[in-house]
């Protein structure tokens, strides 16, 4: 049996003890970056005009006024009979999925995760189908 400690582990401990002991990888997630964010960032410095650099800047400014119109309507909710939303259509699923070479040569399957969170009540709902049931279409999602 092991002594519990009350002394805190580092984080690179914590991390490499929960690697190992339970093949759990801790990482921050990657944002997800617009076309235009991309497409700015893999223009070499000397080749951006200022045409590119007012898109980008303007585009930046609507980003930041979204953000802060989201964030007050949150904040309405909270007092108010309304509701905010926010919804994500995840990453299609390719399953089987496994370390096996096999499940290379077999037929991968989509499987569709959409997600919806709403603010007021903090309630998570997921909604998982498979490519048999429907596509993630519009029409199949609505």
């Amino acid at each position: 049996m092991q002594e519990i400690s009350s002394i805190p582990l580092k984080i690179s401990s914590f991390k490499k003890y929960s690697k190992k002991e339970y093949n759990i990888g801790i990482h921050v997630p990657r944002k997800d970056k617009c076309s235009l964010c991309a497409r700015f960032e893999n223009i070499p410095e000397s080749e951006r005009t200022e045409k590119n650099r007012a898109d980008f800047i303007k585009h930046q400014n609507d980003k930041d006024i979204a953000k802060q119109v989201f964030l007050a309507e949150q904040i309405r909710s909270s007092k108010d009979d309304f509701i905010v939303v926010s919804f994500d259509l995840q990453k299609v699923l390719a399953t089987p999925h496994g370390p096996s070479m096999l499940f290379g040569f077999s037929r991968k399957y989509a499987v569709y995760n959409f997600t919806v969170y709403e603010s007021k009540s903090q309630n998570g709902f997921c909604y998982i189908w498979g490519e048999k049931d429907g596509k993630r279409g519009v029409n199949e999602i609505c």
